[in-house]
């Protein structure tokens, strides 16, 4: 018997794939969600039927990207495009939200928190998930 080096890969995280798939449901959901409420703030502030129809996969376009660029500029530690990338994705935030609490049916603390669940959910889980990458990766360093 001979006495060989264990190449052998870590074993897999379960709780990280499934905080992979419920970061995925919430993403599907809030898209859903916030497609629907960014078309009709288009809508109501000036925006054509097809400008409408475009305007929230731009936004949501645009957190994808920002997500992708947070996520790619952690495994780097660049700070250029680092800051660029979180300023995208606080744009993006700030849209999906605005155009969320708009659809709100009245002005009051429930409608506002139900409007507003969608962007604030994916910007949360996007991060935890964030965090859960940057612990696995150390861990797998170690």
């Amino acid at each position: 018997m001979t006495n060989t080096p264990s190449t052998a890969s870590p074993a897999p995280d379960r709780s990280l794939h499934l905080q992979c798939a419920c970061t995925l449901l919430v993403a599907v959901g809030a898209a859903y969600v916030s497609y629907r409420h960014g078309r009709e703030f288009a809508l109501r502030f000036g925006a054509d039927e097809t400008t409408a129809t475009l305007w929230p996969l731009i936004v949501d376009g645009l957190l994808t990207m920002a997500t992708i660029e947070l996520w790619k500029a952690g495994h780097r530690h660049c700070a250029t495009g680092r800051w660029k990338a979180w300023l995208s994705f606080a744009l993006g935030i700030g849209l999906s939200l605005c155009a969320n609490i708009a659809s709100a049916p009245e002005l009051n603390a429930f409608s506002i928190a139900v409007a507003a669940c969608p962007p604030l959910a994916l910007l949360l889980s996007v991060e935890l998930l964030n965090q859960a990458i940057k612990r696995r990766r150390a861990e797998t360093v170690r």
